[in-house]
């Protein structure tokens, strides 16, 4: 995560989601310490992410994002995003002006999305993270020793659905 959210004093926390369960809590660094700690999904419970009205377009943008195909691929629109098919869900506002991409020049940016008391910067790694036999034989080890609990192990399909739900049960 240091290649997206260098030490800087102006981000004052750091979160790794997973959108899992299973050692996914870190210790906080000591009040005053200047140590850089990546925070992950238990250290975040009973919080929010309030967007407000930007809320549909982080969840529309993870879920672009999330469908690359291949490393260091990203599907980042470069303005309002496309209308939906007849049916689907509703034209979302154009956001452009709020979220913005922080490195634009980039294939993987960094989004900056202001919500109404916060600024958030948003980024997705492991991308180079290949779910191979390794993985999948991890899985299965992982399935065997915590049966019921989510894990940070899984497929990229099976990934990318619990990330959406967990924002889409973390965002205001």
């Amino acid at each position: 995560m240091q290649s997206v959210f260098y030490p800087d004093d102006r981000i004052n926390a750091r979160y790794d989601f997973k959108g899992c369960e299973v050692s996914r809590w870190t210790a906080p660094p000591p009040e005053g310490s200047r140590v850089v700690v990546v925070l992950k999904d238990l250290n975040f419970e009973g919080q929010h992410i309030v967007l407000d009205q930007q809320r549909p377009w982080l969840l529309r943008q993870v879920d672009l994002d999330s469908r690359s195909v291949g490393p260091g691929s990203s599907l980042v629109p470069e303005g309002p995003p496309p209308p939906e098919p007849s049916g689907g869900a509703p034209e979302l506002p154009d956001f452009r002006v709020q979220n913005r991409r922080l490195l634009p020049d980039l294939e993987s940016p960094l989004h900056v999305i202001d919500g109404p008391e916060r600024r958030y910067l948003v980024g997705i790694v492991d991308v180079f993270t290949v779910y191979g036999v390794r993985k999948r034989m991890e899985r299965w080890l992982k399935s065997l020793r915590y049966p019921g609990r989510s894990f940070s192990t899984a497929s990229p399909p099976l990934y990318r659905r619990r990330l959406l739900l967990w924002l889409q049960d973390h965002t205001k």
